[in-house]
C-alpha cells in the first residue's frame, strides 16, 4: 500500500470508518446552525444571500467537536506509514459541492498551497455521502504527478482557490475519478495534481479534508512568495466583482 501510494501519489482504503460514526458526524455538521460564532476567515460560501451554502469551512473540527472522531490512532499510523515518517496533524476541513450550483475545481497541487519544502504532507479525504467524479463532481488524480516536485501555479479566478495548475502535457498521466462513499478514505500526497468538476446533480458532496505534515517539512520561501501573489491577485478580483 505504501507503494503504491509512492507510484501513484494517492490511494483508496474502502471502509476504512465505521459508516455509523461518518453518519453521525454529517448529522452533526448538517445541524450546524451558529453562524455566528464563525469568523469570516474561516467560511467561504456559494449562492446569493438569499440561498446559500457553505462551500468550505477551515477549522470545522472546533465548530462542530463530534468531527474530532475521526482522528483515532488507525488514522495517524497509517499517515505515518504512508510519509513514513513522524508526522503531526495540521488542519481540518469540511469541503462541499452544493447540488446544481457547486462549482468546479481547478487543477492544483495541495503543497503549492501549504509551501513546503521537502513536501512530505498529505491530506486524508473523507466523504460524508457519495462522492463520485461522475455524478457530484468528486475528485479526480493523475497518477504519478507526486513525483514532478512542487511546480510553479497561476493566479486564479476561482473563488476559494487563488492559483492553479496548467500542465503542459497532462494526456502523458493516467486520470483516476473517485467513486467513494461514507467509511472509505482517500489519501493523497501535496504533490499529486487533482481537480473536479462542478456539480450538477441533486446531490450535495460533503467531504472531510484533513491535513498532515512530516516533521521533517519546513516552509519554502520560494514557493511562499508566489502563493502570496496569486492569492493578492485572486482577492483583488473578489473585491471587485462585490463591489
Amino acid at each position: 500500500m505504501e507503494m503504491q501510494f509512492k507510484e501513484d501519489g494517492f490511494i483508496v482504503i474502502k471502509d476504512f470508518f465505521d459508516k455509523e460514526l461518518i453518519e453521525e458526524i454529517k448529522t452533526a455538521i448538517v445541524s450546524f446552525d451558529k453562524w455566528d460564532i464563525m469568523r469570516d476567515k474561516d467560511v467561504v460560501f456559494e449562492g446569493d444571500e438569499a440561498n446559500r451554502d457553505f462551500k468550505y469551512i477551515q477549522n470545522i473540527n472546533y465548530y462542530v467537536a463530534k468531527c474530532h472522531k475521526v482522528l483515532t490512532n488507525k488514522l495517524f499510523d497509517k499517515v505515518a506509514e504512508l510519509l513514513d515518517e513522524e508526522i503531526y496533524f495540521v488542519n481540518m476541513e469540511i469541503h462541499n459541492k452544493v447540488p446544481q450550483k457547486g462549482t468546479f475545481t481547478p487543477a492544483h497541487q495541495d503543497n503549492f498551497y501549504f509551501q513546503l519544502s521537502p513536501p512530505s504532507s498529505l491530506t486524508a479525504y473523507i466523504p460524508l455521502e457519495m462522492h463520485s467524479a461522475k455524478v457530484n463532481g468528486g475528485l479526480k488524480f493523475l497518477k504519478g504527478t507526486n513525483k514532478l516536485g512542487t511546480l510553479n501555479h497561476k493566479s486564479s479566478t476561482v473563488k476559494a482557490f487563488s492559483s492553479l495548475l496548467e500542465l503542459d502535457n497532462p494526456e502523458d498521466y493516467e486520470e483516476y475519478g473517485t467513486d467513494i462513499g461514507a467509511g472509505d478514505i482517500v489519501f493523497h500526497h501535496a504533490d499529486t495534481v487533482h481537480y473536479a468538476d462542478d456539480n450538477k446533480s441533486e446531490h450535495h458532496r460533503r467531504s472531510l479534508s484533513l491535513r498532515f505534515n512530516g516533521v521533517s517539512a519546513k516552509i519554502d520561501p520560494k514557493i511562499r512568495d508566489q502563493y502570496k501573489k496569486n492569492y493578492k491577485v485572486n482577492r483583488e478580483r473578489e473585491l471587485e466583482e462585490t463591489n
